[in-house]
């Protein structure tokens, strides 16, 4: 199958059967059965993502650099991010709050 589709058909080997599209959160690469789900904290932006790197920090969580590795971390209380990506958290506006994860 193209990438960002699958057969839903195990051993399917015709194209045509390649009629399923990956829904907004998951993947595929080209030849995959099946969508394969982002990691926790993340989503793709839409449905048909072709691969693990479309996978962005969902709302409420920020990217963050750990030494070797990197991972979405949930925005700290009193501040908020209201779309996914790799932006930063905001700070709340004067005389409002937020949890964490906001």
């Amino acid at each position: 199958c193209p990438a960002g589709s699958y057969s839903g058909v195990e051993g399917a080997s015709d194209e045509s059967t390649c009629d399923n599209t990956c829904p907004t959160g998951s993947y595929s690469g080209a030849a995959a059965a099946a969508c394969e789900q982002c990691p926790a904290t993340t989503v793709t932006a839409g449905p048909g993502s072709v691969a693990a790197t479309d996978c962005v920090c969902a709302r409420g969580f920020t990217w963050v650099e750990t030494g070797s590795s990197s991972l979405c971390a949930a925005c700290e209380a009193g501040t908020y991010k209201d779309a996914p990506g790799t932006g930063e958290c905001s700070s709340c506006p004067a005389l409002s709050s937020s949890d964490a994860g906001s």
